[in-house]
């Protein structure tokens, strides 16, 4: 096994060190960015506090190169783990700072965003029916502009709707909570699809007053249609995914229809 000369390495490290000047470059970006987290700055703290040990260590093992070997060996251990910790911690500081804040008057800041200690993203599953009711006395979707041809469920007939979203297929199953949007149909063809913009309510449990936003096509005539997931509030805030909706019941009379729903959503 071969190793590297105590002077040689000395020399290499002095170098490191001094060209990329941890410790100036840490107490910088404390200096600079107020904007920094109490933990990134227990981080820049110690890349500081590291970068002095550095030195030290360093200069402690030139003035004992004529010492024992064991003990040049050991030095030269604490002064290699002491480096590259400081190195480690110093990369991890400049990637969470990244980019900078920045403000254009009073309108507007851009918020810089701390990659490294940021929260691992998540993926939660969805299960649940939405239930479209056109007819009755009591409606959750009333049409508010008609085709411009005159016809009942022409292209660009529209919809609003509060649709219930229940737990199970049945429309006094458990509510979990409402669709609340617009619905057009989109296609000047004899098939109709649909553009869906839907904003998906919670009601229950961790996700009460949580919500999903959906902005898609929607050929209904498919067993199953995917729309994405733009964006998503509480917990579902920077939400992004896909929703696979499948229709389990259709009333051709009516127009009443039940939707199963699974969504799959990526957040925060």
């Amino acid at each position: 096994m071969k190793f590297i000369k105590s002077n040689d390495f000395l020399n290499k490290a002095n170098f490191i060190i001094s060209s990329s000047s941890c410790q100036e470059r840490a107490k910088k970006l404390i200096n600079s960015n107020p904007s920094l987290t109490k933990t990134t700055h227990h981080i820049a703290t110690s890349i500081t506090f590291a970068s002095e040990e550095a030195k030290l260590d360093k200069t402690q093992m030139a003035s004992s190169s004529s010492s024992s070997s064991s003990s040049s060996s050991s030095s030269l251990f604490s002064y290699t783990f002491t480096l590259f910790f400081n190195l480690a911690l110093f990369l991890l500081l400049l990637l969470s700072t990244l980019s900078k804040t920045s403000t254009q008057g009073s309108f507007s800041e851009e918020v810089s965003e701390t990659i490294a200690l940021k929260r691992m993203e998540k993926t939660t599953h969805l299960h649940f029916y939405f239930h479209d009711i056109v007819s009755g006395k009591n409606p959750t979707a009333v049409q508010i502009a008609g085709a411009g041809d005159g016809s009942v469920m022409g292209f660009g007939t529209t919809f609003m709707m509060n649709d219930p979203l229940t737990e199970g297929p049945e429309s006094n199953s458990k509510l979990v909570g409402r669709a609340q949007g617009m619905y057009a149909l989109a296609s000047e063809k004899n098939i109709p699809e649909l553009l869906m913009v839907v904003y998906y309510e919670f009601e229950q449990g961790i996700y009460n007053g949580s919500s999903i936003s959906i902005l898609g096509r929607n050929p209904v005539y498919n067993d199953v249609r995917e729309m994405p997931i733009v964006g998503g509030s509480g917990v579902f805030r920077f939400a992004r995914g896909y929703a696979l909706a499948h229709t389990i019941w259709f009333d051709a009379k009516t127009g009443d229809v039940t939707v199963e729903y699974n969504v799959y959503v990526i957040h925060s």
